[in-house]
């Protein structure tokens, strides 16, 4: 990544051709196209920067020129921390600090001719299957959906094989734990690992596997006060929440171990990370922004700090006075993910239909 100083960046964004009518806009407040919302050029210290404000995201983007746009978007797509996701999750990633005209056209261009994705992408598409209602969660951690990725070839140089997924239902926030067998011991360890940094859930739903079926797991369920509830026979899509994120994890280690494949599980971290970070299509919102109610600083806004050497220095509070706002702007994030999520769930189930039977009372019913 080439330093660009305040200086270079200046004189790079006045002599860029394409800039040209973001310059003649500046102080001229425009509504969003198909959005809602204004966005506004403006020049601060004689950089260039959009801001957008009157919506649900209100951003401050350093509008980037020509030369530096490909440094932008290696970043947020190629880098360790970006994990190799599709077009919609590196456009935001992107746009969460930076703009220039016809962005989402050039991370879209930039995705589809990465060499690493073209050679690791799916070879054809999952014919679509039943899919029923699920209970909207409005609580962070009360119920998680778990599952087990493995046996994965070659094992770490660490021993692991495979690897164990907790995603949060409200907040799609994933955990993954490496692990070198699945034994019903090592998998409580790992669960009970994850419970001490986010909370005991109310509900924990997995599949019919004995690791989460056998009498101690059933015993610990006990000892935490945790509802197992149990996916339909050979339906995995049951748990498609976590099925799906087992998918995504599985492509962004393909594509990142590519090269020194024995190294995968060193790779979770910064791969969970770039989850974490990119805002979901269901809530709207990054997992972590829904769980701690602030966006985090990754890459972007660090590069975005290093070329103009302005850091954001939010005006000092009491604990109690940062307490309420951050309750405050939970509730509001919430309320509207929530509603985003009723949208999602609409539109999905309006053109799948199907049923399935269920065998016993705790198993999720799909109607």
């Amino acid at each position: 990544m080439d330093d660009v100083t305040p200086e270079q960046l200046r004189q790079a964004q006045k002599e860029d051709s394409t800039l040209k009518n973001c310059f003649k806009h500046v102080g001229n407040p425009r509504p969003l196209k198909g959005k809602e919302g204004i966005s506004e050029f403006i020049l601060r210290n004689d950089i260039l920067y959009r801001k957008v404000s009157g919506n649900d995201k209100p951003s401050d983007q350093l509008v980037v020129p020509e030369k530096f746009r490909n440094q932008v978007m290696k970043l947020a797509h190629d880098s360790i921390m970006a994990g190799h996701l599709g077009i919609a999750k590196t456009t935001d990633k992107v746009q969460s600090q930076f703009y220039w005209p016809g962005v989402g056209s050039d991370v879209m261009r930039y995705c589809k001719s990465c060499d690493i994705c073209q050679r690791t992408c799916d070879k054809g598409r999952v014919t679509k299957v039943p899919l029923g209602h699920m209970p909207l969660i409005d609580t962070p951690f009360k119920r998680v959906a778990v599952d087990i990725v493995g046996p994965i070839s070659p094992t770490s140089k660490h021993g692991n094989r495979y690897i164990l997924t907790l995603v949060d239902y409200a907040t799609r926030f994933p955990e993954a734990v490496p692990l070198r067998n699945i034994d019903t011991e090592r998998v409580a360890e790992a669960l009970v690992d994850i419970f001490s940094r986010v909370g005991v859930p109310s509900e924990i739903l997995t599949d019919r596997g004995s690791q989460f079926t056998s009498d101690v797991m059933k015993e610990v369920s006990r000892l935490l006060s945790l509802r197992q509830l149990t996916t339909t026979p050979y339906h995995p899509i049951c748990n498609g929440l976590v099925e799906k994120f087992n998918g995504t994890l599985k492509r962004m280690l393909k594509r990142m171990c590519e090269e020194r494949p024995s190294d995968w599980d060193r790779y979770i971290g910064p791969l969970l990370f770039a989850y974490r970070e990119a805002p979901q299509a269901s809530t709207g919102f990054a997992p972590f922004e829904l769980l701690y109610g602030r966006t985090v600083r990754g890459p972007m806004a660090i590069l975005k700090e290093m070329w103009t050497s302005e850091v954001d220095n939010p005006e000092t509070r009491s604990t109690y006075q940062y307490v309420l706002d951050l309750r405050e702007r939970l509730e509001e994030t919430c309320a509207l993910a929530r509603s985003e999520l009723q949208e999602s769930s609409r539109g999905t189930r309006s053109t799948i239909t199907g049923r399935l039977k269920v065998a016993s009372s705790n198993q999720v019913i799909w109607c």
